[in-house]
Order: structure tokens, then sequence, then C-alpha cells
């Protein structure tokens, strides 16, 4: 699966109370719907990352998704990655006021 784009105030703000916001900046960065079939005579909605195209090579829920939820869902976990990603730690500990390795006498 591609990498998905999340800027960093849509992880922020994910709710669904904050919804038109959070879809405001999506937008911003790429972000767009599309409307398909479902069933008989229903529509559904479809929330795609910039430089995704449902069809052969896209799979739903994983590359673009069909609610709302599975945005925020998204967005949560793009949080939680981010905030686990390597060097995560490392920045907190930099601001900590303790002294680095690099600043240490030889």
């Amino acid at each position: 699966a591609a990498a998905v784009v999340v800027p960093a105030a849509a992880r922020r703000d994910a709710s669904m109370e904050n919804w038109a916001e959070v879809w405001h900046q999506l937008e911003q960065a790429g972000w767009r719907i599309e409307m398909g079939p479902r069933g008989d005579n229903n529509m559904q909605t479809y929330y795609l990352p910039p430089d995704i195209t449902r069809g052969p090579g896209a799979k739903n829920r994983v590359d673009y998704f069909d609610s709302r939820a599975q945005v925020l869902r998204l967005l949560k976990s793009e949080e939680a990655l981010a905030a686990a990603a390597p060097g995560a730690s490392k920045r907190r500990r930099d601001h900590s006021g303790d002294a680095s390795p690099a600043g240490q006498a030889a």
C-alpha cells in the first residue's frame, strides 16, 4: 500500500465533532471525495488521498476509505505511529536538558 498523506493538524483534530475542519485540512493536502456505486440504487462516498485512484492496484480500506470513521481511524493510527517513530523518544530526551554525547569532552 502507498504511504497515505496525513497533515499533522488533521491528526491533532481527528474526531467526528471536528470532521468539517479535519476534512478541510485533508482537502488542502490533496484528498478528495469520489462517489461510486453501492448495491442497486445507492451511491457510496469514497475518501481518497492524493495520487490514489480507485480501481486495479488500489484497495478499499487500505489505500482509500469508504467512511469518515475509517479516515479518522487512519488519522489516529498515524498519530500513534508518529509518536512511536524512531527519533520520537530522542526528541523528548533532547528537550529534557540532559547533555548530549556530542557535547561531552573527549
